[in-house]
Formats: structure tokens, C-alpha cells, sequence
């Protein structure tokens, strides 16, 4: 015996949005956001380029990389929390 075929004798609503509170749709953005980027979008994030990048990164100046697997990235808090710290270090710019 097949199982019995779902045959629509109505179309679904136009209206059949669910309300999503706030505090959900937070939580969803902060989960889609990335966690760890390549050394190109960090300097992109750091408003540098990709030599000058390298060099402080050498230097120490800029946030350390983490490597998984063979593969490197720099953690997007830390280079946030260093914008952050920058920023109230020197407030010029």
C-alpha cells in the first residue's frame, strides 16, 4: 500500500506570517554573522591594506591570527575589540 498523496484543495494564506520577537531576530543576525575571517577582509575591517596588514601583524600591533587546520583567520571580536580599544585610546583618529 503507498502512502496517501497531500493534495492542497486550498492555497496557503497570503497571511501566514509569524510574529518573530525582537530578542529572536537578535539572536538569528548575531548567529549569521561570521565568527573568524581571512587576513584580507580583517585589514578590509581595519581599514588597511593587505601588506601594511601583514606587517603589524608581524609587529604584533594588530589582533594575532588562530589557525585551524592549516588554515589562518583572525577571530572578528578580537579585531572588534581592538577598533574599540583604539578608538578610546586615540579618539582623533
Amino acid at each position: 500500500m503507498s502512502p496517501p498523496e497531500f493534495i492542497a484543495t486550498k492555497p496557503f494564506p497570503a497571511v501566514c506570517a509569524l510574529r518573530i520577537p525582537t530578542s529572536l531576530k537578535n539572536q538569528e543576525i548575531q548567529m549569521n554573522e561570521k565568527l573568524l575571517v581571512p587576513a584580507a577582509e580583517a585589514a578590509k575591517m581595519l581599514s588597511m591594506g593587505r601588506s601594511t596588514f601583514w606587517n603589524k601583524v608581524k609587529l604584533k600591533q594588530v589582533p594575532q591570527p588562530v589557525k585551524i587546520a592549516g588554515i589562518t583567520r583572525w577571530r572578528v571580536s578580537d579585531l572588534r575589540s581592538f577598533v574599540d580599544l583604539s578608538s578610546r585610546l586615540d579618539p582623533a583618529g
